[in-house]
């Protein structure tokens, strides 16, 4: 299930995006994916404010925006680089290495 969904059900799926406050938003974020890694959080948090915007600029319907305290999270640079299968076994052919 995507993040849009996931919210709506955690606030009520009957219940109108204008009646939701933006600090349920953030709180909805926090419960749901708060205690995960930043990558997680980022692209939840991303789908989600970019499913309020389609909902109140192409469909001009009210709703509320994503709070400022839900903000994006630093995630760490991942420097790990993947070694060519061919080295690997270039290295595993090797007289000693067995």
């Amino acid at each position: 299930m995507s993040a849009a969904p996931k919210i709506t059900a955690l606030l009520g799926r009957e219940r109108p995006l204008a009646d939701v406050a933006d600090a349920e938003i953030g709180a909805a974020l926090t419960e749901l994916w708060g205690g995960r890694a930043p990558a997680t959080w980022n692209r939840n948090r991303a789908a989600v404010t970019s499913w309020l915007l389609r909902c109140q600029t192409k469909k001009h319907w009210a709703a509320p925006l994503v709070p400022a305290e839900a903000e994006r999270r630093k995630e760490s640079a991942d420097e790990t680089r993947a070694v060519a299968k061919t080295t690997i076994h270039r290295l595993l052919s090797r007289r000693g290495t067995g």
